[in-house]
């Protein structure tokens, strides 16, 4: 697993893509419980997920042919598309009460309030820890199923060897 997550040189097959999109999505929704639960600075721990998914996400795109450079525009595109779903979950998962704390936080930070402003942040955090959770699940099976979609390239390319059973 490590040289899955840790080591972009390569080519990994579908079925390895997908095991690191699971494993990558189960700690993302984690780090997303985290610092919504336990502690606001727990959110810089998604800085550490950066590089697994370049790893996981170029080694597949090195099996189809491509360059693990494209991950720009793969990451480019996960966050339109965590927006575009956060959006979407949030009009049925955020109440009108976590919709008022947040307004709340906004007219703190107007007037410069920020200890008010901050407690209230924490609130409206663990309130929508659901719509965190779905959106974070649901962009990374869009993005899994993006670049899973392309197919192994059946010969060595200039990334390595095919994986055995390449599909």
């Amino acid at each position: 697993m490590g040289d899955l997550l840790f080591n972009p040189q390569g080519r990994i097959d579908r079925n390895r893509f997908w095991q690191g999109m699971v494993v990558l999505t189960v700690c993302t929704v984690l780090v997303s419980a985290g610092y919504r639960m336990v502690a606001v600075p727990l959110v810089f721990l998604h800085f550490v997920l950066v590089y697994p998914y370049i790893c996981v996400i170029g080694k597949r795109l090195h099996d189809a042919g491509f360059s693990a450079g494209l991950v720009v525009l793969v990451w480019i595109g996960a966050m339109i598309a965590n927006q575009f779903v956060s959006g979407i979950l949030g009009a049925f998962l955020i109440s009108e009460e976590t919709m008022a704390a947040y307004e709340a936080v906004v007219g703190h930070l107007e007037r410069n309030e920020i200890d008010p402003a901050m407690e209230g942040m924490v609130i409206v955090l663990r309130d929508t820890l659901s719509t965190a959770i779905a959106a974070g699940i649901v962009t990374n099976a869009i993005v899994a199923m993006a670049v899973g979609a392309f197919p192994s390239q059946p010969r060595d390319n200039k990334h390595g060897p095919p994986m055995s059973g390449a599909n």
